[in-house]
């Protein structure tokens, strides 16, 4: 029987990046919604007829040069490094990331927004 060491964590309210993709220049607003235990990260393809949830694990990985990128019947998230660096390095186990595009926000190149959105939101422990 294994135990965690530590509770699970999410964020609490809701907050957003917007940018453009460096692949599309395509503007895109990346909003993080707090999760419930256990759901872990599910990027939300909001911007599709029926929103498409797709499990951030490696079950859901596919193949594409140069970018992490993740698929669901069809749909797929993709550019997901920064976003994933800055949830684990502020150790939020529980997140829904609702996203209008495929590509995520290029920003500075870093995780630096992401983390400094999330830091804003406030962590919450479950």
């Amino acid at each position: 029987m294994s135990q965690s060491l530590r509770q699970q964590r999410t964020i609490g309210s809701a907050v957003h990046v917007a940018g453009f993709g460096y692949w599309t220049g395509r503007d895109v607003t990346v909003q993080f919604r707090p999760a419930a235990v256990d759901t872990g990260i599910v990027f939300v393809r909001g911007d599709l007829a029926r929103p498409v949830r797709i499990p951030a694990t490696v079950a859901h990985r596919v193949e594409v040069p140069r970018r992490t990128s993740l698929s669901v019947g069809g749909a797929s998230v993709d550019m997901i490094e920064h976003i994933m660096a800055a949830l684990a390095g502020l150790r939020i186990d529980n997140c829904e990331v609702w996203v209008d595009r495929a590509e995520m926000p290029g920003c500075d190149g870093s995780s630096m927004p992401f983390v400094a959105a999330l830091t804003s939101a406030g962590v919450v422990e479950q």
